[in-house]
Parts: C-alpha cells; structure tokens; sequence
C-alpha cells in the first residue's frame, strides 16, 4: 500500500507534466488550458448527473428493504471519477472518464465484492472459527428466565 500512496504523491504529477508538455506543444498552451478546464467543467457536470442517478438508486434499494452496497460503493466511484477529472492532468482525466461508465463500475464493484469475500474466509479460516472437535459435547449453557409466570 505504502508503494500506492507513493506512485501517487511523486510519479503521476511527473507523468501529467511530461503529458501537458507534448500535448502543449501539439495543440498549444492556451488550448491546452483550455481543454483543462473544460475536463474539469464535464467533471462537475457528471458528478451532479451521475450522482443524482446514484442517489435514486440508493433510496429505490432502500425502499425495497435492501441494503445498498452496490449503490453505496458506485457512489465513491463517481466521487473518485469527479475529483480526478478536477485534477488538471490528462491521464487523471482518462481515468475519471473511464470510472464514469456504469459498466465499469459494475467491474470494479464485482472486484470488490470478490475480494472482499476472500479476505473474510481468510480472516475466518485462520482463526479456525468453524472447527469443532467432534469428540466433544455439543451442549449450549445458558440461564433463562420466565418473563409470564401466570401463564
């Protein structure tokens, strides 16, 4: 993880420099300015949409007595794909406008989904939770109490 946040904080900038230089120097600076805030106008523009959408979604899911996962998870996508198209840079912009089709995040949800059912049956198979001897009594102790006693 630590090796993400890096590529994060130091690589992409350069990439994204490297990448305002050549396109600068195809198209201009001044279009290239531009182009920039136009990206990040589209930006605005999908998260309101986008997330709107995502909102009645959710409120549909929690009418039907489901707990929106799905919705709930498509939401922070949407908020990553908005702020990366905020960010001037070209191949943030890619990759917001990519996180801004559904399909992908139906990808990355069922991604998720997987992994996160791996990561619990790791956690619940290290700890040997299921294991019962069979050797041994399957007795319950508990105390109870008798709530009507005219009964």
């Amino acid at each position: 993880m630590p090796i993400i946040i890096i590529f994060i904080i130091f690589v992409i900038p350069f990439i994204e420099i490297a990448t305002f230089i050549e396109i600068g120097g195809k198209i201009g600076a001044i279009n290239t300015i531009i182009l920039t805030i136009i990206t990040g106008a589209v930006g605005i523009f999908l998260i309101k949409q986008q997330g709107l959408e995502n909102i009645s979604k959710i409120q549909n899911q929690i009418n039907s007595d489901e707990f929106p996962f799905e919705g709930i998870f498509e939401g922070f996508i949407i908020m990553i794909a908005g702020f990366m198209l905020l960010i001037p840079g070209f191949i943030t912009d890619i990759v917001g406008a990519v996180l801004f089709i559904p399909f992908t995040r139906k990808i990355l949800y069922k991604i998720s989904k997987n992994r996160q059912k791996e990561v619990i049956k790791e956690e619940y198979s290290s700890k040997h939770i299921f294991e019962i001897n069979s050797n041994e009594e399957k007795t319950i102790d508990a105390e109870y109490k008798k709530l009507d006693e005219d009964k």
